[in-house]
């Protein structure tokens, strides 16, 4: 972005700036005699059908006539009848003709950016290009700007291509201007818009014919490229803008728009063909497989939009009701709606601009093989082009066994039926059938909206169907109720078996005056004696289940203890000259009194020396290197784990983290634990 401050620019400023730079007068009339321009040496152009200019510079006329080339020099020029035409005063000196590389410093031309309206003042560059000579401009700007150029006159053919640069690299847009004719008066071009993420635009004029004249305007707009989900609203901002709007197949769009614009549907990063639009009121149906629409307005003022959104679909399916029968007795049917036996009343709708004109729904009848099923079906609203059709279907041959039709009549669609047992379907579809829409989805169409109610009466005949049980089935289904009852009882008498074994494990725990010893005598042995290791995992069990307090007097005041954010941890050091090697066994005892944890896990980080490895867990648990995962930590649990660790270094950290109501927590006793 140039160093020009839009706040800077005073109305009377821009003015005045821009009656020296006018260049272009269009065919309506006036009274003033002559007007004088600003101008700098070059080449001049006019044009004009049937009128007569004569040219004045320094006093001297240099030129006269409707269409002339002539040189000015700098200063003043004087034209009479400048009213009529086209009129090209060159106003810069001549641009530079190569250009800049990525990251060349060049001077930028002086840009109006407009933030708010009106938009009638602009940056106006008018030259000459000599024979195979080249025109540069450069333009500093930045992705929240975008350049607005257009093409007001030229004398012979030009093109006008644009090229964004960064401070590494260069990109050729893929807009340009191009016309290989002169300018004709009362000819106005449209303008293009430049969209930039880089730090500047470099414009490069060229013409394949000598001494070309031409005229340009260059605008800056601030653009918005935010979506915009408050649907039911309405917005307003000034030039070129991006909305993404969400739209489903289900929803249709409303716009009143009093500037022309385009839109495209978009899936992900897919995107559709471009659709124009007029100003005015439109109308856009979501599509299939699609997320939404991107609308651009393409103007350079300020544009007001409204927007509304409504929901097409029948029944309650949330979707439109297909327009063909399901194909076989065994297709998955569930996209077809049901309509209720009990007598209420839905709605659905004929939307033509969809290609919609027709709606399928099932009918569902129960009872015995030789009950007869009563349906009487009344259709209201704007119905007359409608007609009603009842097929009643043969369940294993998926063909009609009777086919009933009804159109309108006064005050609606009523329709009966006399149907056999199983799925039968009610079709509502437009007279003309296919030929009621156009094909072009969202093009014209009406929107024919309808409310049904099935009134429902269920004759009973026959007898129920029933079959006398086989003797032998009898007698074995209660053999096997009673080894299925028995085989149920089997896990609750060995859970009962394990808790009266825990009770009378942990009052011999109680009994013991030398627990604390008796637990370092079965680490030292859990390797080699397996009923060394089962006892040591059922203490730690059965002390977890006593009283906290308790079961923390039960192994001796703890070497550390840190009790912080709902969680109270507890360290007992287990070594002694039992144990082997560099092994430390530590005892960690962990109850959580708030909030659950999630994915819990402790890391046993040596502050200095050589980093601690996890030999073992009892019970057993998932360890790698210095961490063990505990997984879940419910409210109001509590764990005692027994954890071997190897190294050779004098101190550990416990840390203690997990997920905390979606939040990441973490436990860390202030102190370091030392090894004896």
């Amino acid at each position: 972005m140039n160093d020009l401050n839009t706040d800077d620019w005073q109305p009377n400023n821009m003015r005045s700036l821009i009656v020296g730079f006018l260049v272009l007068v269009l065919c309506v009339p006036t009274v003033i005699a002559s007007t004088t321009y600003s101008s700098v040496e070059g080449h001049a152009w006019t044009n004009c059908d049937g009128c007569n200019y004569i040219v004045r510079q320094n006093n001297n006329t240099i030129a006269e006539g409707d269409t002339l080339d002539f040189q000015v020099e700098n200063g003043t020029v004087e034209i009479e009848n400048a009213s009529q035409g086209i009129i090209i005063i060159p106003n810069v000196i001549d641009p530079r003709d190569t250009r800049p590389t990525p990251s060349e410093s060049a001077q930028s031309e002086t840009l109006f950016m407009h933030t708010e309206c009106p938009c009638e003042e602009a940056t106006i560059i008018s030259s000459d290009l000599p024979s195979d000579d080249v025109d540069v401009l450069v333009f500093d700007i930045d992705e929240e700007w975008n350049l607005e150029a257009e093409l007001i006159a030229t004398s012979n053919d030009i093109l006008i291509e644009f090229y964004l640069q960064s401070a590494q690299m260069e990109n050729k847009s893929a807009v340009e201007i191009r016309t290989a004719t002169n300018s004709t008066p009362g000819l106005q071009h449209q303008p293009v818009f430049i969209e930039s993420s880089n730090s500047r635009i470099i414009v490069e004029i060229t013409s394949q014919s000598p001494d070309t004249v031409y005229s340009l305007s260059f605008r800056g707009h601030q653009v918005s490229n935010a979506s915009h989900f408050d649907v039911d609203g309405q917005i307003s901002r000034i030039g070129r803008s991006i909305l993404t709007l969400p739209l489903l197949q289900t929803e249709k769009l409303m716009i009143q728009s009093d500037v022309a614009f385009h839109f495209a549907y978009f899936y992900g990063d897919n995107i559709s063909g471009v659709v124009e639009k007029p100003a005015g009121n439109s109308a856009i149906w979501g599509i299939p497989m699609m997320d939404g629409i991107s609308i651009i307005a393409n103007t350079s003022g300020r544009w007001t939009m409204s927007f509304s959104k409504s929901l097409h679909h029948d029944v309650t399916i949330g979707i439109d009701a297909p327009n063909l029968l399901p194909q076989t007795n065994i297709t998955d049917n569930s996209s077809w709606p049901v309509l209720p036996l009990d007598g209420n009343t839905v709605n659905a709708e004929i939307s033509l601009a969809i290609n919609d004109y027709s709606d399928i729904f099932r009918i569902e009848t129960t009872g015995w093989p030789e009950s007869i099923h009563m349906v009487q079906v009344m259709i209201e609203g704007n119905v007359s082009s409608l007609e009603v059709t009842i097929w009643d279907m043969n369940q294993k041959t998926w063909q009609p066994i009777s086919i009933t039709n009804a159109t309108f009549q006064t005050g609606g669609i009523t329709i009966s039926s006399q149907l056999g047992l199983g799925t039968h379907f009610l079709r509502v579809e437009h007279v003309d059938g296919v030929d009621a829409v156009t094909g072009e989805w969202g093009g014209d169409g009406d929107e024919i909206r309808y409310s049904m109610r099935l009134n429902y009466k269920l004759i009973d005949e026959g007898e129920e169907p029933w079959f006398a049980p086989n003797e032998n089935a009898q007698i074995w289904g209660e053999r096997v109720r009673w080894i299925l009852g028995l085989s149920f009882l089997i896990p609750a008498l060995f859970l009962v078996i394990h808790i009266r074994r825990d009770k009378r494990f942990a009052a011999r725990m109680t009994a013991m005056k030398d627990r604390r010893e008796w637990l370092i005598q079965c680490i030292a042995e859990a390797d080699s004696n397996r009923k060394s290791s089962k006892d040591l995992t059922r203490a730690l069990r059965t002390v977890a289940s006593m009283e906290w307090e308790d079961s923390i007097k039960s192994w001796g005041e703890p070497c550390m203890r840190h009790h912080t954010l709902g969680i109270d941890l507890a360290i007992w050091r287990l070594e002694d000259e039992k144990t082997k090697g560099d092994s430390w066994p530590l005892l960690v005892g962990i109850k959580v009194s708030e909030d659950d944890w999630e994915i819990a896990g402790l890391r046993f980080e040596a502050p200095e020396g050589e980093s601690w490895l996890v030999e073992s867990v009892t019970p057993r648990f998932l360890h790698r290197e210095h961490e063990v995962f505990i997984d879940s930590l419910l409210c109001g649990h509590r764990l005692y784990s027994q954890i071997n660790l190897a190294g050779k270094a004098n101190s550990v950290d416990i840390h203690l983290s997990g997920i905390v109501k979606g939040e990441p927590m973490a436990a860390k006793p202030s102190k370091t634990l030392e090894r004896k």
